[in-house]
């Protein structure tokens, strides 16, 4: 598609901007791991790899999914520090599981400290075991707020494991 130019200000419309791209080609720096969650950068025998790799932990309870109840097992990072109201974004990631069916959700949220003000979410059933993009957008509630991205997997099975690839946020 083509882009519209307005003519009395001779530009196009706004371009979006990279905000935050954490990965884990350096490791887990920055991320942390879910309460009932074990995650390592990428798999044994795979020092190179520029993913994490995601599981249950079966000593420690799940944090569980507000509406369903049902575990979820991931990882967060905050991409932005300070918010501004009506501001638009997108979080991008690449994920991927051990088994087909798996349900992973990619999530936005907004934080005053421990508590979060606002969010949302795009939940996607992998068909297979091949990398898959997964989207979610969010527009800022409240001006201020810290703003996280959360990667996760519904109910995933103790012996299956959640790959997390590259993961972007743009806005807008």
């Amino acid at each position: 598609t083509g882009s519209r130019v307005d003519p009395a200000r001779g530009r196009g419309p706004p371009r979006s901007y990279l905000v935050a791209a954490p990965g884990f080609g350096a490791g887990l720096q920055g991320w942390r791991a879910f309460p009932g969650t074990f995650a390592a950068k990428g798999r044994i025998g795979d020092p190179t790899a520029s993913y994490a790799s995601v599981q249950r932990d079966p000593t420690v309870p799940a944090v569980r999914h507000p509406a369903t109840r049902s575990p979820l097992t991931g990882l967060a990072t905050r991409v932005r520090v300070s918010a501004t109201a009506g501001m638009a974004l997108r979080a991008t990631v690449r994920v991927r599981a051990s088994r087909p069916g798996t349900t992973v959700l990619v999530r936005l949220s907004e934080r005053v400290g421990d508590t979060e003000v606002g969010g949302s979410e795009r939940r996607a059933r992998l068909p297979g075991t091949g990398w898959r993009q997964v989207a979610a957008a969010h527009r800022v509630v409240r001006t201020g707020t810290a703003v996280y991205l959360e990667i996760s997997a519904l109910a995933l099975p103790l012996e299956e494991t959640l790959y997390v690839g590259q993961a972007q946020v743009t806005s807008p």
